[in-house]
């Protein structure tokens, strides 16, 4: 899944008269996930999204089961500030995550 943290500066980017201007800005981060994401719980820093588990009985046709995931999105784009030492984006983004329960484990 791929995130763009600087969404608000995409209009603001050189435009290119060959190219759509969306196609010069790359993401900021990208989620390695095993698994469809449906739907994105800001406030709680969850993905949900579901993945499917093929049936392995030997039957004529395919049987597919679909199983809920979840992940937290918190570590990634933590670690993504971080590592570009920018400790006040962090804090920032942090303070809005640190009355959840699991905050401490993310």
């Amino acid at each position: 899944m791929r995130v763009w943290l600087d969404a608000l500066t995409i209009e603001a980017t050189r435009v290119d008269t060959d190219r759509d201007s969306y196609e010069s800005v790359s993401e900021s981060v990208c989620l390695r996930l095993d698994f469809f994401p449906l739907s994105l719980l800001i406030d709680k820093g969850i993905i949900i999204g579901v993945d499917h588990e093929p049936s392995a009985r030997a039957l004529p046709f395919a049987l597919f089961k679909l199983q809920t995931s979840t992940m937290l999105f918190l570590p990634e784009l933590l670690r993504y500030h971080l590592e570009r030492r920018d400790l006040r984006s962090a804090l920032a983004f942090a303070s809005n995550y640190n009355e959840l329960v699991y905050f401490a484990h993310a």
